[in-house]
């Protein structure tokens, strides 16, 4: 799909009924990287010519894409072209409304962000977007207004945003977003190296304007005897969480040194766990996993280095219909 002589990297891929929508980062034609895009409206036979969207001397990296019937949304992160730790960042929006046709001119929601990540969804006429910003290290301090981890939304299909309020201020990390009709779901794991090892979870009802507490997610103890099997969730990152109700979230967890595997759980509404699962249970590297509902089945892949070679894992499950 790209094929060309420079550096493509981070793809990113949504569908509606409208078509498939693909973006990645691409430094091909530039000195700095890019956020580049393409589209097939023939169940991906063919692909539209590729086109430049960020298109400035900043590197622009860690896209993500959302699709909404004809409405496709774009965010990313654009960085001085000097800097390569992506700190000092800002968070770029561009929103096409015809399918990707045209898109409407940049959107900068924020600046001075610092590994920020940003993830966008989309239903009707919302979209979602959070980020997660650490400046220097994480802070209790309430009066550090860049440290934390940020929702914004808009209700007009992206021309017009409100302010930005701010999930959590500390014990974040690389979040993901759902959405289901009027609820929306943020979710993100600890950071293993600032010994923050759990699963957080937040829940709105109201279509963003409000969100509970942020929740630990820990197993339903089913009797008064039994103990929360604590060690399921130790350092816990690559996050993934479903659109569907109730949500499924996968990730990552490190079991020892040499051993981390892929655990999968369900969200209820009072936040706990029916069950944690270990999907890969082996005595390798299992990593960067995700995953897709549909129907009554739930659909996972990872990578995996058990075999001795770094392979893709599958494997699926039947869903739990509310």
């Amino acid at each position: 799909m790209s094929n060309n002589s420079g550096f493509s990297e981070h793809p990113q891929i949504a569908v509606s009924k409208n078509g498939i929508f693909i973006v990645w980062a691409d430094n091909t034609n530039s000195n700095n990287t890019e956020i580049t895009f393409t589209k097939s409206e023939d169940n991906g036979t063919t692909f539209s010519k590729v086109i430049n969207l960020s298109n400035n001397s900043k590197n622009s990296n860690n896209v993500e894409i959302s699709a909404f019937d004809e409405n496709v949304y774009v965010v990313w992160q654009d960085v001085d072209h000097n800097n390569n730790n992506n700190k000092n960042s800002s968070i770029m929006f561009k929103s096409s409304l015809d399918s990707g046709n045209t898109f409407n001119d940049t959107i900068e929601l924020a600046t001075d962000t610092n590994d920020a990540y940003p993830k966008v969804n989309s239903f009707e006429d919302y979209v979602f977007i959070v980020w997660n910003s650490e400046n220097n290290k994480i802070s209790q301090d309430n009066n550090n207004n860049n440290n934390g981890l940020f929702f914004i939304k808009s209700s007009d299909k992206g021309n017009n945003f409100e302010n930005s309020i701010r999930i959590a201020h500390y014990n974040f990390g690389e979040s993901q977003i759902a959405v289901n009709g009027n609820e929306v779901f943020i979710v993100w794991g600890g950071l293993y190296e600032k010994n923050i090892n759990d699963i957080y979870f937040v829940k709105s009802d109201d279509n963003g304007t409000s969100f509970t507490d942020p929740y630990t997610i820990q197993e339903k103890v089913t009797k008064p005897e039994s103990k929360v099997h604590s060690n399921k969730i130790n350092h816990p990152t690559n996050v993934e969480i479903t659109n569907n109700d109730p949500a499924y979230i996968v990730w990552q967890d490190k079991i020892s040194k040499e051993n981390q595997d892929i655990f999968i759980t369900n969200i209820g509404n009072d936040f706990q766990s029916t069950k944690i699962l270990n999907l890969s249970n082996n005595t390798g590297i299992s990593e960067c996993p995700q995953i897709a509902v549909s129907q009554n089945y739930i659909y996972v892949i990872w990578e995996d280095i058990t075999p001795g070679n770094h392979e893709i894992f599958f494997t699926k499950g039947q869903s739990i219909n509310k």
